[in-house]
């Protein structure tokens, strides 16, 4: 198919929806933080940054080692979770939020898979009605109990549907919709019964994408945009079927930054030089451009404005309707970064933790604290009144804010 072609079928299967769209809203309590980019799913929290942040040091409340790896940390009714690798098994930890303690930890084997980088698990844990649900880089499920990590159900999607895993391993987080969990694996998606396991659908083995699914509702249907290898594609979550595709690909087919969703229209953004581009559901794109190509974490949107990490180690901030660079800021290295009480809470790539205004005006930093050294490409978590952070290595630290 040709490009014009390839985009006309975005067009005409997107065309029929009402033009009405609004973005997935969930229902987690504010100061939980227990589903990948956080309650919403969109990087962003409500729960409250006290004041005087320019005279405030920020004091490390607990620290824990739990193994190489990029899981971010989930937060639920005073639970922690987060998951590492230690002489080649994926290890889940439960820690309680506030003193650190360990309360439960469980392991299965799996490679820790350093290749090029120092490897260990990418999805991160997703906590649902009391359940705790992981996923490994070569396509192993775990749905275990909150209380004391016992297995509920499990599956290797490998060896069972025969899902084909990506060169640096299968790194979408889980994705609750309705009674049903999804995973980008295989072609476009794997979808099963949250309760029992049993597999809803399969689309394709892949390999597939990097990112986590994103679900929204458009003319009263749930969808999913789903950044799979070489394009966006729009995938209804009840039969796993594509009702839309928009090409994108990168010179190493990694799309691994999740979609950003708002009005009538989708942001999308890759690393390895690619860019990013604002397109709209009738399929046309609104613009593109180089200057915020996100390799790994995503940007956030907040107030009409992106804030993300470019391939230059350059943070920076754009105008969602325009594309235009409102601002940059260096010496953060490929970081990530969260919106929590309006302010930017970043994360640097060698562990200094910085809270900032989330303005279009220009970089305002408001304090800052070195808590990590080594690699760190873990988006920060902010739940309960403490930040959450780890490096690749698996030095996780909790951070004081109240």
């Amino acid at each position: 198919m040709s490009m014009s072609g390839y985009r006309s079928s975005f067009v005409i299967a997107l065309f029929g929806f009402c033009a009405a769209l609004i973005t997935f809203s969930g229902g987690a309590r504010a100061e939980d933080w227990p589903y990948f980019r956080g309650p919403e799913r969109d990087g962003t929290t409500t729960a409250s940054l006290p004041d005087g942040w320019g005279e405030r040091e920020l004091e490390i409340a607990w620290e824990a080692s739990v193994g190489w790896g990029f899981s971010a940390i989930a937060v639920s009714d005073g639970k922690a979770f987060v998951m590492g690798n230690q002489d080649d098994k994926d290890i889940l930890y439960c820690f309680d939020a506030e003193s650190g303690e360990l309360i439960w930890k469980e392991s299965y084997p799996e490679n820790r898979w350093p290749r090029q980088y120092e490897g260990g698990p990418n999805a991160s844990p997703v906590i649902h009605n009391n359940r705790v649900y992981t996923f490994s880089k070569t396509g192993k499920i775990f749905a275990r109990d909150v209380e004391d990590g016992s297995v509920i159900w499990e599956v290797d999607t490998a060896e069972r549907y025969g899902i084909n895993t990506t060169t640096w391993g299968l790194s979408g987080s889980p994705l609750i919709v309705d009674d049903r969990v999804v995973f980008n694996a295989g072609s476009y998606g794997i979808a099963f019964d949250k309760v029992s396991g049993e597999k809803v659908w399969r689309n394709g083995t892949g390999p597939g994408g990097y990112a986590t699914p994103v679900k929204f509702e458009r003319g009263g249907r749930t969808m999913l945009a789903m950044f799979v290898r070489r394009e966006l594609a729009i995938v209804d979550p009840g039969d796993g079927n594509v009702v839309a595709r928009y090409p994108w690909r990168t010179n190493h087919d990694v799309n691994a930054s999740d979609p950003i969703v708002a009005g009538d229209r989708i942001f999308i953004s890759s690393g390895y030089g690619k860019g990013c581009a604002l397109i709209e559901f009738g399929g046309s794109e609104v613009w593109s451009s180089t200057a915020l190509r996100t390799q790994m974490n995503g940007a956030v949107l907040w107030d009409g404005y992106l804030y993300g990490f470019d391939d230059s180690r350059r943070l920076r901030c754009l105008d969602f309707a325009t594309g235009e660079v409102r601002w940059e800021q260096g010496g953060l290295g490929k970081g990530t970064l969260i919106v929590a009480d309006e302010k930017l809470v970043v994360l640097s790539e060698n562990g200094l933790l910085v809270i900032a205004e989330a303005t279009p005006e220009g970089y305002n930093k408001l304090s800052e604290k070195k808590v990590l050294d080594g690699r760190c490409w873990t988006m920060p978590v902010m739940a309960g009144g403490r930040i959450y952070a780890r490096n690749a290595e698996g030095h996780v630290v909790c951070v004081e804010i109240q």
